[in-house]
Protein backbone atom coordinates (compact mmCIF):
# COMPACT_ATOMS: atom_id res chain seq x y z
CA UNK A 1 0.00 0.00 0.00
CA UNK A 2 1.30 3.43 -0.67
CA UNK A 3 1.42 5.89 1.90
CA UNK A 4 -0.21 9.48 1.08
CA UNK A 5 3.07 10.85 0.42
CA UNK A 6 4.21 8.55 -1.75
CA UNK A 7 0.69 8.73 -3.70
CA UNK A 8 1.34 12.62 -3.80
CA UNK A 9 4.68 12.28 -5.09
CA UNK A 10 3.93 9.79 -7.74
CA UNK A 11 0.76 12.22 -8.72
CA UNK A 12 3.41 15.01 -9.41
CA UNK A 13 5.77 13.28 -11.41
CA UNK A 14 2.83 12.31 -13.38
CA UNK A 15 1.39 15.35 -13.70
CA UNK A 16 5.11 17.22 -14.62
CA UNK A 17 5.02 14.40 -17.22
CA UNK A 18 1.50 14.91 -18.72
CA UNK A 19 2.30 18.42 -18.78
CA UNK A 20 5.37 17.58 -21.16
CA UNK A 21 3.68 15.06 -23.16
CA UNK A 22 1.17 17.39 -24.00
CA UNK A 23 3.93 20.06 -24.92
CA UNK A 24 5.52 17.52 -27.53
CA UNK A 25 2.13 16.65 -28.43
CA UNK A 26 1.32 20.16 -29.73
CA UNK A 27 4.58 20.74 -31.15
CA UNK A 28 4.27 17.94 -32.98
CA UNK A 29 1.01 19.06 -34.40
CA UNK A 30 2.24 21.98 -35.18
CA UNK A 31 4.89 20.33 -37.14
CA UNK A 32 2.24 17.90 -39.15
CA UNK A 33 -0.02 21.04 -39.73
CA UNK A 34 3.50 23.32 -41.31
CA UNK A 35 4.17 20.21 -43.37
CA UNK A 36 0.60 19.91 -44.39
CA UNK A 37 0.60 23.60 -45.72
CA UNK A 38 3.73 23.43 -47.43
CA UNK A 39 1.99 20.13 -49.46
CA UNK A 40 5.10 18.23 -47.95
CA UNK A 41 4.18 15.60 -45.99
CA UNK A 42 6.61 14.39 -43.47
CA UNK A 43 6.68 11.02 -42.26
CA UNK A 44 8.96 12.36 -39.34
CA UNK A 45 6.31 14.27 -38.62
CA UNK A 46 3.41 11.36 -39.01
CA UNK A 47 6.49 9.26 -36.51
CA UNK A 48 6.20 12.31 -34.09
CA UNK A 49 2.74 13.01 -34.15
CA UNK A 50 2.24 9.17 -33.16
CA UNK A 51 4.81 8.81 -30.52
CA UNK A 52 3.75 12.25 -28.62
CA UNK A 53 0.21 10.47 -28.96
CA UNK A 54 1.44 7.04 -27.67
CA UNK A 55 3.61 8.55 -24.69
CA UNK A 56 0.00 10.51 -23.44
CA UNK A 57 -1.61 6.83 -23.60
CA UNK A 58 1.18 5.29 -21.05
CA UNK A 59 0.96 8.50 -19.42
CA UNK A 60 -3.00 8.59 -18.85
CA UNK A 61 -2.57 4.46 -17.65
CA UNK A 62 -0.13 5.30 -15.01
CA UNK A 63 -2.38 7.91 -13.50
CA UNK A 64 -5.26 5.55 -13.71
CA UNK A 65 -3.24 2.83 -12.46
CA UNK A 66 -2.10 5.38 -9.29
CA UNK A 67 -5.78 6.19 -8.96
CA UNK A 68 -6.85 2.48 -8.57
CA UNK A 69 -4.21 2.26 -6.44
CA UNK A 70 -4.82 4.96 -3.77
CA UNK A 71 -9.05 4.01 -4.16
CA UNK A 72 -8.49 0.25 -3.24
CA UNK A 73 -5.92 1.54 -0.42
CA UNK A 74 -8.89 3.46 0.89
CA UNK A 75 -11.47 0.93 1.14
Amino acid sequence: MRTADDATAQWQRLMDQWEDAQRRYIAACNARIAAAEAAAPSVDAEAALEEARRRLAEIKDEIDRLIGTVGAARR
